[in-house]
Protein backbone atom coordinates (compact mmCIF):
# COMPACT_ATOMS: atom_id res chain seq x y z
CA UNK A 1 0.00 0.00 0.00
CA UNK A 2 1.56 3.53 -1.12
CA UNK A 3 1.84 6.56 1.35
CA UNK A 4 -0.71 8.43 -0.37
CA UNK A 5 -3.18 5.61 0.11
CA UNK A 6 -2.09 5.17 3.48
CA UNK A 7 -2.98 9.11 4.33
CA UNK A 8 -6.89 8.35 2.33
CA UNK A 9 -7.48 5.55 4.28
CA UNK A 10 -6.63 6.98 7.47
CA UNK A 11 -8.41 9.93 6.49
CA UNK A 12 -11.65 7.84 5.72
CA UNK A 13 -11.32 5.79 8.78
CA UNK A 14 -11.21 9.04 11.07
CA UNK A 15 -14.31 10.70 9.25
CA UNK A 16 -15.66 7.03 9.94
CA UNK A 17 -14.28 6.83 14.18
CA UNK A 18 -16.29 10.78 14.36
CA UNK A 19 -19.71 10.30 12.56
CA UNK A 20 -19.61 7.14 15.03
CA UNK A 21 -18.68 9.53 17.87
CA UNK A 22 -20.96 12.28 16.93
CA UNK A 23 -23.92 9.80 16.70
CA UNK A 24 -23.35 8.61 20.37
CA UNK A 25 -23.75 12.09 21.77
CA UNK A 26 -27.55 11.78 22.89
CA UNK A 27 -29.45 14.83 24.28
CA UNK A 28 -31.53 12.15 26.59
CA UNK A 29 -32.63 8.63 26.25
CA UNK A 30 -36.11 9.82 24.90
CA UNK A 31 -34.97 12.12 21.96
CA UNK A 32 -32.09 8.88 20.77
CA UNK A 33 -34.86 7.20 21.06
CA UNK A 34 -37.36 9.41 18.17
CA UNK A 35 -34.36 10.32 16.60
CA UNK A 36 -32.57 6.84 15.90
CA UNK A 37 -34.03 3.05 14.47
CA UNK A 38 -33.92 0.33 16.67
CA UNK A 39 -30.87 -0.92 15.20
CA UNK A 40 -28.93 2.18 15.08
CA UNK A 41 -27.06 0.89 17.58
CA UNK A 42 -25.46 -2.44 15.77
CA UNK A 43 -24.77 -0.59 12.67
CA UNK A 44 -22.40 2.04 15.17
CA UNK A 45 -21.41 -0.91 16.73
CA UNK A 46 -19.94 -2.34 13.15
CA UNK A 47 -18.63 0.95 11.63
CA UNK A 48 -16.64 1.43 15.06
CA UNK A 49 -14.87 -2.17 14.31
CA UNK A 50 -14.09 -1.99 10.63
CA UNK A 51 -13.09 1.87 11.46
CA UNK A 52 -10.73 1.00 14.22
CA UNK A 53 -9.56 -1.68 12.29
CA UNK A 54 -10.09 -4.43 15.12
CA UNK A 55 -12.55 -6.17 12.78
CA UNK A 56 -11.26 -10.28 11.97
CA UNK A 57 -13.24 -10.80 9.11
CA UNK A 58 -11.98 -14.22 7.65
CA UNK A 59 -11.72 -12.61 3.99
CA UNK A 60 -8.44 -10.89 5.15
CA UNK A 61 -7.48 -8.19 2.18
CA UNK A 62 -4.31 -8.46 3.13
CA UNK A 63 -4.23 -12.07 1.78
CA UNK A 64 -6.24 -11.26 -1.28
CA UNK A 65 -4.38 -11.56 -4.41
CA UNK A 66 -6.38 -8.70 -6.90
CA UNK A 67 -8.13 -6.62 -3.96
CA UNK A 68 -9.88 -4.13 -6.15
CA UNK A 69 -11.40 -7.12 -8.15
CA UNK A 70 -12.38 -9.00 -4.84
CA UNK A 71 -13.50 -5.07 -3.76
CA UNK A 72 -15.86 -4.97 -7.00
CA UNK A 73 -17.27 -8.50 -5.73
CA UNK A 74 -17.69 -7.93 -2.66
CA UNK A 75 -19.82 -4.85 -3.47
CA UNK A 76 -21.77 -7.42 -5.42
CA UNK A 77 -22.22 -9.51 -3.06
CA UNK A 78 -23.12 -6.97 -0.57
CA UNK A 79 -26.18 -5.79 -2.79
CA UNK A 80 -27.14 -10.01 -2.49
CA UNK A 81 -27.19 -9.68 1.14
CA UNK A 82 -29.39 -6.54 1.33
CA UNK A 83 -31.76 -7.72 -1.35
CA UNK A 84 -32.45 -10.69 0.84
CA UNK A 85 -32.75 -8.59 4.23
CA UNK A 86 -29.29 -9.30 5.62
CA UNK A 87 -28.42 -5.69 6.37
CA UNK A 88 -25.83 -6.30 9.03
CA UNK A 89 -24.19 -8.14 6.70
CA UNK A 90 -24.42 -6.41 3.88
CA UNK A 91 -22.76 -3.74 5.53
CA UNK A 92 -19.56 -5.49 6.41
CA UNK A 93 -19.50 -6.83 2.71
CA UNK A 94 -19.45 -2.71 1.81
CA UNK A 95 -17.30 -1.93 4.28
CA UNK A 96 -14.88 -5.09 3.79
CA UNK A 97 -14.94 -3.67 0.37
CA UNK A 98 -13.67 -0.32 1.76
CA UNK A 99 -10.76 -1.67 3.20
CA UNK A 100 -9.53 -3.80 -0.15
CA UNK A 101 -9.89 -0.73 -2.15
CA UNK A 102 -9.58 2.84 -0.29
CA UNK A 103 -10.98 4.49 -3.72
CA UNK A 104 -13.56 2.11 -4.12
CA UNK A 105 -17.08 4.80 -4.47
CA UNK A 106 -19.08 1.96 -4.91
CA UNK A 107 -18.08 0.61 -1.64
CA UNK A 108 -18.71 3.57 0.43
CA UNK A 109 -22.37 4.15 -1.39
CA UNK A 110 -23.42 0.65 -0.57
CA UNK A 111 -22.37 1.36 3.41
CA UNK A 112 -23.49 4.58 3.09
CA UNK A 113 -27.19 3.30 2.32
CA UNK A 114 -27.63 0.68 4.61
CA UNK A 115 -26.74 3.63 7.27
CA UNK A 116 -29.42 5.79 5.58
CA UNK A 117 -31.95 3.01 5.88
CA UNK A 118 -31.22 2.11 9.33
CA UNK A 119 -31.86 5.88 10.18
CA UNK A 120 -28.17 6.36 11.44
CA UNK A 121 -28.03 9.40 9.19
CA UNK A 122 -25.05 10.83 9.89
CA UNK A 123 -23.30 7.93 9.28
CA UNK A 124 -25.01 7.18 5.65
CA UNK A 125 -24.24 11.34 5.24
CA UNK A 126 -20.70 11.02 5.81
CA UNK A 127 -20.02 8.01 3.75
CA UNK A 128 -21.97 9.65 0.81
CA UNK A 129 -19.68 12.31 1.11
CA UNK A 130 -16.42 10.08 0.74
CA UNK A 131 -18.23 8.37 -2.12
CA UNK A 132 -18.30 11.73 -3.73
CA UNK A 133 -14.51 12.30 -3.02
CA UNK A 134 -13.73 8.71 -5.56
CA UNK A 135 -16.33 9.78 -8.23
CA UNK A 136 -18.22 13.28 -7.77
CA UNK A 137 -20.47 11.88 -11.24
CA UNK A 138 -22.79 9.91 -9.26
CA UNK A 139 -26.05 11.31 -9.83
CA UNK A 140 -27.10 8.46 -7.06
CA UNK A 141 -24.73 9.65 -4.57
CA UNK A 142 -25.78 12.98 -4.68
CA UNK A 143 -29.40 12.34 -4.73
CA UNK A 144 -29.15 10.16 -1.82
CA UNK A 145 -26.81 12.42 0.20
CA UNK A 146 -29.47 15.10 -0.65
CA UNK A 147 -32.50 12.54 1.25
CA UNK A 148 -30.41 11.92 3.92
CA UNK A 149 -29.67 15.64 4.92
CA UNK A 150 -33.47 16.14 4.40
CA UNK A 151 -34.34 13.20 6.76
CA UNK A 152 -32.51 15.19 9.18
CA UNK A 153 -33.38 18.44 8.55
CA UNK A 154 -36.06 19.04 5.97
CA UNK A 155 -35.13 22.47 6.04
CA UNK A 156 -31.27 21.57 4.64
CA UNK A 157 -30.09 24.37 2.26
CA UNK A 158 -27.76 22.03 0.80
CA UNK A 159 -30.26 19.63 -0.44
CA UNK A 160 -31.78 21.53 -3.50
CA UNK A 161 -27.78 22.46 -4.55
CA UNK A 162 -27.31 18.39 -4.57
CA UNK A 163 -30.77 17.83 -6.37
CA UNK A 164 -29.59 20.07 -9.09
CA UNK A 165 -26.45 18.27 -9.34
CA UNK A 166 -27.93 14.81 -9.33
CA UNK A 167 -30.58 16.10 -12.46
CA UNK A 168 -27.85 18.02 -14.31
CA UNK A 169 -25.86 14.22 -14.14
CA UNK A 170 -28.70 12.34 -14.63
CA UNK A 171 -31.72 13.99 -15.73
CA UNK A 172 -33.93 10.70 -16.18
CA UNK A 173 -34.41 9.61 -12.85
CA UNK A 174 -37.32 9.79 -11.17
CA UNK A 175 -36.54 9.02 -7.60
CA UNK A 176 -34.26 12.83 -7.87
CA UNK A 177 -37.70 14.51 -8.64
CA UNK A 178 -39.75 12.80 -5.49
CA UNK A 179 -37.11 13.92 -3.33
CA UNK A 180 -37.07 17.30 -4.63
CA UNK A 181 -41.10 17.32 -4.51
CA UNK A 182 -41.05 16.13 -0.73
CA UNK A 183 -38.58 19.14 -0.50
CA UNK A 184 -40.85 21.22 -1.70
CA UNK A 185 -43.62 20.25 -0.13
CA UNK A 186 -41.97 20.28 3.10
CA UNK A 187 -41.30 24.41 2.28
CA UNK A 188 -45.18 24.64 1.83
CA UNK A 189 -44.62 25.63 -1.76
CA UNK A 190 -47.03 22.73 -3.60
CA UNK A 191 -46.90 24.22 -6.99
CA UNK A 192 -43.16 23.77 -6.74
CA UNK A 193 -43.92 19.74 -5.59
CA UNK A 194 -46.40 19.37 -8.21
CA UNK A 195 -43.92 20.12 -10.95
CA UNK A 196 -41.13 18.00 -9.65
CA UNK A 197 -43.41 14.89 -8.76
CA UNK A 198 -45.01 15.40 -12.40
CA UNK A 199 -41.32 14.78 -13.66
CA UNK A 200 -41.12 11.93 -11.91
CA UNK A 201 -44.70 10.57 -12.93
CA UNK A 202 -43.83 11.41 -16.56
CA UNK A 203 -40.33 9.53 -15.88
CA UNK A 204 -42.71 6.09 -15.31
CA UNK A 205 -42.82 7.04 -11.62
CA UNK A 206 -45.96 5.20 -10.05
CA UNK A 207 -47.08 7.63 -7.32
CA UNK A 208 -49.23 5.85 -3.99
CA UNK A 209 -53.01 7.23 -3.64
CA UNK A 210 -52.18 8.91 -0.50
CA UNK A 211 -49.78 11.67 -2.19
CA UNK A 212 -52.01 12.16 -4.73
CA UNK A 213 -54.82 12.81 -2.06
CA UNK A 214 -52.02 15.36 -0.15
CA UNK A 215 -51.57 17.18 -3.22
CA UNK A 216 -55.37 17.51 -3.85
CA UNK A 217 -55.82 18.99 -0.99
CA UNK A 218 -53.74 21.73 -1.48
CA UNK A 219 -55.17 22.56 -4.99
CA UNK A 220 -52.88 20.56 -7.12
CA UNK A 221 -53.88 17.51 -9.29
CA UNK A 222 -51.15 15.31 -10.52
CA UNK A 223 -50.39 14.05 -14.32
CA UNK A 224 -51.63 11.00 -15.44
CA UNK A 225 -48.62 8.55 -15.95
CA UNK A 226 -47.62 7.75 -19.39
CA UNK A 227 -49.70 5.01 -21.25
CA UNK A 228 -47.61 1.98 -21.90
CA UNK A 229 -47.56 0.17 -25.17
CA UNK A 230 -49.03 -2.96 -25.38
CA UNK A 231 -46.57 -5.98 -25.58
Amino acid sequence: MSLKTSKMTRKNLALLTLAFAMCNLMVSAANAKLQQGANVAEIQSILGRYATDTNNDDEDPLRTQDPKNRSQALVTLGWEFLKAGDRRTALKRFLLATKMDETNASAYFGAAYVCSVENALDEAITLYRIALTYDNKSAKTYSNLAKALLLKDMFSNEAPKLLDMAIQIDPNDPETYVTYSRYFADKDDWNAAGAKMNQAIALGREVESGTIKDFKKHGIQLNQPPQRSAP
